[in-house]
């Protein structure tokens, strides 16, 4: 019943690229790349999770950090 939706992020429609640390109810807490859209592109907050985007989990902090560099890189961002 739901309908698909397909979106391409750029650089121009991120504010920003953050490492986050989430708490687990179990185990230790993972963190994870959360890609925050701009303001004004209410669409893409819509479609994302709580108004962003968030990848899978990671062990680390510097892991997280490792893929939020080469996620900046790729969109050519710094």
């Amino acid at each position: 019943w739901r309908s698909t939706w397909k979106g391409r992020l750029t650089a121009h429609d991120i504010a920003a690229v953050e490492v986050r640390r989430f708490e687990a109810s179990e185990g230790e807490d993972p963190w994870r790349v959360v890609i925050v859209p701009k303001a004004s592109d209410s669409g893409l907050r819509m479609a994302g999770r709580n108004g962003v985007f968030e990848t899978g989990d990671y062990t680390s902090a510097a892991y997280a950090e490792k893929v939020r560099r080469a996620l900046l890189a790729h969109l050519g961002m710094r």
